[in-house]
């Protein structure tokens, strides 16, 4: 009983990690690092849904990270701002003006 249910722990904290990670955009930073110029570390891109959240580039992928929580991700200057109506910022917004 105990292996059951040791078992059944284990295949629920897969199957969340795997829908977290699935969940990302679909960036490839080799692409943006090649089309920007600029390296891994200076490439940031909004998350889907938290305007408070946001991704950086790595050589091995994106890397959540997450502003003060009064504050929210602006891509236009690759930093943090004041919370404001007009620049909240999600991934597919900014991919439509970003193409």
């Amino acid at each position: 009983m105990k292996l059951l249910l040791i078992s059944v722990l284990f295949l629920a904290f897969i199957a969340i990690a795997t829908c977290q990670e699935s969940s990302r955009p679909s960036v490839n930073c080799d692409d943006m690092v090649a089309q920007t110029g600029r390296s891994y570390n200076e490439i940031y891109v909004p998350h889907e849904s938290n305007c408070n959240k946001f991704y950086q580039c790595t050589d091995h992928g994106l890397v959540e990270l997450k502003c003060h929580q009064t504050l929210v991700f602006f891509p236009y200057i690759n930093g943090c701002v004041e919370k404001a109506p007009d620049n909240c910022i999600t991934y597919n917004t900014w991919r439509s003006l970003n193409p």
